[in-house]
């Protein structure tokens, strides 16, 4: 991957824009705040490794909220969601880095 690309992917500038619409596009009920089954769409439709989208368990929902619902209201807030997007294109920037060192 160019170093470039990695450097947009991981800006904060990346990171805000990709965490608002994640987040407008997730919360259905435009609460400003991400339920359960909101969180669960967001999870079946990231590319984090070792996620089936196909099986979600509410376990896996559960962790999500012990490690991001900081407030420990059961919602999440778009400032409690965004070190999310952030692991995310963490994620990313990983995946594609171990693509091009496959290729060599």
């Amino acid at each position: 991957m160019s170093n470039d690309l990695e450097k947009y992917l991981l800006d904060p500038s990346t990171l805000e824009a990709t965490a608002k619409a994640a987040f407008k596009e997730a919360d259905k009920d435009q609460s400003g705040y991400l339920d359960r089954s909101e969180i669960k769409f967001v999870l079946q439709n990231s590319v984090l490794q070792g996620l089936d989208p196909e099986v979600i368990t509410e376990s896996q929902i559960d962790h999500f909220f012990h490690e991001y619902d900081k407030d420990k209201n059961g919602t999440i807030s778009f400032d409690e969601f965004t070190p999310f997007v952030a692991e995310v294109l963490k994620s990313v920037v990983a995946l594609m880095n171990q693509s091009n060192q496959q290729k060599k």
